[in-house]
């Protein structure tokens, strides 16, 4: 587990090792605690980390799909 933030909110990498989805194709898990709206603040962070292009990322509220940079939200 990785652990990072500054006075306003703070994150939790994990890796989740699970054999099924969506833990098979997307085995790290971040979990974020904020004092800020919840949805613009992970809405931020999918957009800086999609921008590195390095990363497939989903963004999951309440196990749905909001955002995907590598599939459709219809077929989650």
């Amino acid at each position: 587990m990785f652990l990072g933030g500054d006075d306003r909110s703070h994150a939790w990498l994990t890796l989740e090792g699970e054999d099924w989805e969506p833990f098979r194709s997307h085995p790290c898990n971040l979990d974020v605690a904020t004092g800020e709206p919840e949805l613009l603040y992970v809405t931020s962070l999918f957009e800086r980390s999609a921008g590195l292009a390095r990363y497939r990322v989903i963004l999951l509220l309440d196990d749905a799909c909001v955002r995907s940079t590598h599939f459709p939200r219809e077929e989650w």
